[in-house]
């Protein structure tokens, strides 16, 4: 859709038979589940909760965990609690579908060198300073093994700057031709070959 100088995009959601819950306070996503702390949740504490409650924890832990080095790749630096959720139905509790996925890269203001993630990997927040060390300490954390989290990391670093062009491309055909398009798609390729040497150490 478009309204005078922006150009962006509608998202319809739809509900299944689902309720969703956000994760701001996992506790409070799953009846009768009390943790007595107000400190948001981080990657920890949300993994914990899908492997206690998910109804495919294993499937969760993974999807999640991968939007965790996604939004490092991307530079996507809203992916907070609220917005990750659980979807309940009768006998079945799943990690709902990703939603507010977006880089800032094609913005000129942000400086990729100082912004921060929502969420820290390992200890850390700002973006320039993850590396191999720090997802390699995150695995430590949640429990995963680490060779497998740098070899999912890597390989979404290596599809990046690819797929950006194909869907690039889609847009285009769909009549999306604002400049913004051509800007994310380079700045995601850049980002994503120094993300790739940086997880290759």
């Amino acid at each position: 859709m478009s309204s005078n100088d922006s150009t962006g995009f509608a998202v319809r959601k739809a509900g299944y038979g689902f309720t969703r819950r956000t994760c701001v306070r996992p506790w409070a996503c799953i009846p009768r589940v009390s943790i007595n702390t107000t400190a948001a949740p981080g990657p920890k504490a949300i993994v914990e909760l899908l492997r206690s409650h998910s109804s495919a924890p294993n499937d969760d832990v993974v999807t999640f965990v991968d939007a965790l080095a996604f939004n490092w790749l991307i530079a996507g630096t809203d992916a907070h609690a609220k917005n990750y959720g659980v979807l309940i139905a009768p006998g079945q509790i799943r990690l709902a579908p990703l939603y507010d996925v977006a880089s800032v890269l094609p913005y000129p203001r942000f400086d990729v060198n100082r912004i921060k993630l929502a969420m820290k990997i390992a200890e850390r927040y700002r973006m320039s300073e993850i590396g191999r060390r720090d997802w390699l300490k995150t695995a430590d954390q949640l429990e995963l093994d680490p060779d497998s989290l740098i070899a999912r990391i890597t390989r979404m670093a290596e599809a990046i700057p690819e797929l950006a062009r194909e869907i690039a491309a889609e847009l285009k055909h769909a009549g999306l031709t604002d400049p913004i398009v051509d800007r994310l798609v380079t700045r995601l390729a850049g980002r994503a070959r120094l993300c790739s040497k940086r997880i290759k150490g």
